[in-house]
């Protein structure tokens, strides 16, 4: 992964994840695997990272991806 070159000092988390979907064949059923991985950022940029999210909260069962009642297991 590349991280933007102005991106300000400091400690960040980078959350990767991976989401089984072989039971995502009804709610709930998808199964998060996350994993996330401390960096510190040396430097003088100023920019701040963008696409960021929240947990909990960031997605859910009924988003397109997570849930698919058609798919047969």
């Amino acid at each position: 992964m590349t991280l933007p070159d102005n991106i300000a000092p400091g400690d960040y988390l980078i959350r990767h994840e991976i989401i089984a979907l072989h039971l995502a064949t009804s709610l709930g059923g998808a199964e998060f695997y996350p994993s996330c991985t401390q960096v510190r950022i040396g430097g003088s940029g100023t920019g701040t990272p963008n696409g960021t999210v929240s947990f909990p909260g960031a997605y859910s069962d009924n988003d397109p991806g997570i849930f698919d009642p058609t798919v047969s297991s």
